[in-house]
Formats: C-alpha cells, sequence, structure tokens
C-alpha cells in the first residue's frame, strides 16, 4: 500500500527524520522508504543514541521503536516533552 507521502521542501533545506530501533531490518527498511521519498534519514540503534542526535542533529520528527535497550521510545518521548528546547 502506497501512502503517496513526499518529503516537501522548506526554506532550511531537507526534512530530517531521526528513526531509532535495535532491530537492523527495522532500520534498513525505514531508512530506504523515507530516503525515497526525500527525506534526509538519520538513524540510531537505541534510544541514548537516539537523545544524542536529536541533540546534534535536530530532527524534524521522530520513528522510535518502544522497547530497546538502555532507553525506551517512550523515555525518549518523555525526554523531548520535558525540554523546552524541543518545543
Amino acid at each position: 500500500m502506497e501512502l503517496g507521502i513526499k518529503a516537501r521542501s522548506y526554506t532550511g533545506g531537507q526534512v530530517k527524520i531521526l528513526t531509532a530501533d535495535d532491530d537492523i531490518d527495522i532500520v534498513r527498511i525505514i531508512h530506504t522508504r523515507l530516503s525515497h521519498r526525500g527525506f534526509e534519514v538519520i538513524t540510531a540503534d537505541d534510544g541514548e543514541e537516539a537523545v544524542e542526535k536529536l541533540l546534534t542533529e535536530q530532527p524534524h520528527a521522530m520513528v522510535l521503536d518502544v522497547m530497546m535497550p538502555r532507553m525506551s521510545g517512550w523515555e525518549v518521548c518523555r525526554y523531548v516533552r520535558e525540554r523546552d528546547a524541543f518545543s
């Protein structure tokens, strides 16, 4: 099923999406699908790496696995919601 979603340009450049999952196959699928639609995709292997990349890469959106080692997707979301820098 194709959703027809494509990245739209904005004045700052390409739309960045961070995807975090400890399953490399899932990361590859998400990366392939999103990058073919024009998104810049940043990947992380776990929640702690996702937070590090949030701070350095400043993505526009995230796709997170809920159950990851070191820090879950829920904890990453909580981290973002608790900080004004991401509002």
